[in-house]
């Protein structure tokens, strides 16, 4: 099968249902994909670092799997205040900096 370091362990989160795991995992990223108040995002953010430090997981084998989520999100980073049109934040040279984008970019 498969050999996934993570589902092994003795923290609180390891002990609860799997079905309730799943079940709380698409209510959470349902609610946080449809949010755009900064204050929920990061309550969000909050909630999902508590339940990794919660977990007692390997902090570096975290951060490595994420690695490739962040850089598609530096590129979403970049390109979105630059591509969204409305009121200009700054100009670089031939390029426009949007307001609109840079907020979006943030809420990302």
């Amino acid at each position: 099968m498969f050999n996934e370091t993570f589902a092994i362990g003795d923290s609180v989160i390891h002990h609860i249902d799997p079905r309730f795991k799943v079940v709380a995992a698409v209510v959470f990223s349902s609610l946080v994909a449809v949010s755009y108040r900064f204050p929920t995002l990061l309550a969000a953010l909050f909630a999902a670092i508590s339940l990794t430090l919660a977990a007692h997981l390997n902090l570096k084998a975290v951060s490595r799997r994420l690695l490739v989520v962040v850089g598609f999100l530096v590129l979403l980073w970049i390109l979105l205040p630059l591509t969204f049109e409305g009121d200009a934040l700054t100009r670089i040279g031939p390029l426009t900096v949007s307001r609109p984008g840079v907020i979006l970019a943030a809420q990302i």
